[in-house]
């Protein structure tokens, strides 16, 4: 890449925009490597509050003798046999 942007750009400045240019993205790839790992802890927290969330449902006495479908008593197919 280096080498087709100094072909279509003079010498004296393609060297200083390229150190300029190499500089802006290492910087850049820093900010998304650290954004990243915000996203990964604050992504990481959520779905332990959720895991959380779903285990004190599940084990609320209330809905423990709830019938969790309408359907549960009924026999279905277990397998579809779809013919195209």
């Amino acid at each position: 890449m280096e080498d087709m942007y100094r072909a279509i750009t003079p010498n004296s400045l393609a060297d200083n925009e390229i150190s300029v240019l190499k500089t802006s993205l290492e910087d850049m790839k820093v900010q998304v490597q650290t954004q990243s790992a915000k996203n990964r802890e604050l992504l990481s927290a959520r779905m332990a509050s959720i895991r959380t969330e779903m285990n004190t449902l599940k084990d609320h006495p209330i809905l423990q003798n709830m019938q969790r479908s309408v359907y549960g008593n009924t026999i279905t197919a277990s397998l579809i046999d779809v013919q195209g």
